[in-house]
């Protein structure tokens, strides 16, 4: 009679020739990074060419913009030189004044021609601060070798900056 082989006994490995689930799932992540690169890649040359063209748009803008904002600069400076020469030259009574002087703020304070301080203002402001000198504590001893004029200068600075 002819010999039988064994049956295989369930000792012995089989070593499958298929990919394990390991190798399956290292493939999956391998091709999802290179996708996920090529995206990076992709949105970056976007951005860097919507950047690029942001930067023509807004320098085409400031180029066509320019003249009409030198206008305005140039009107808003003929306004106050304007206004300078009502206020230093013609003779007003007190409540025409006071009128022109209100429209004068109201059109610095409602931004249609820019903000300067009138010339009484100023100089009222400055009579205030040498009318009124700040203790001087410990500022005394650091003044004490500056001139009269650098001392007024700092004693501005430190007025303003308060």
């Amino acid at each position: 009679m002819p010999r039988k082989t064994p049956p295989p006994s369930h000792s012995t490995l089989e070593t499958p020739l298929a990919l394990s689930q390991l190798h399956i799932r290292l493939q999956f992540l391998e091709k999802s990074h290179q996708s996920l690169l090529k995206q990076i890649k992709r949105k970056r040359t976007e951005l860097n060419n919507f950047i690029e063209q942001t930067r023509t748009f807004a320098t085409e803008i400031f180029h066509k913009a320019s003249p009409s904002f030198q206008k305005m600069a140039d009107l808003d400076q003929d306004i106050h030189t304007l206004f300078d020469e009502i206020f230093t030259t013609r003779k007003f009574g007190k409540q025409t004044f006071k009128n022109i002087e209100a429209v004068y703020l109201k059109l610095q304070f409602t931004g249609i021609i820019s903000l300067k301080p009138s010339r009484r203002q100023f100089s009222t402001e400055l009579d205030e601060l040498f009318d009124n000198p700040e203790p001087e504590s410990d500022f005394s001893r650091e003044t004490a070798s500056m001139s009269p004029s650098t001392l007024a200068n700092t004693r501005i600075c430190r007025r303003i900056s308060w």
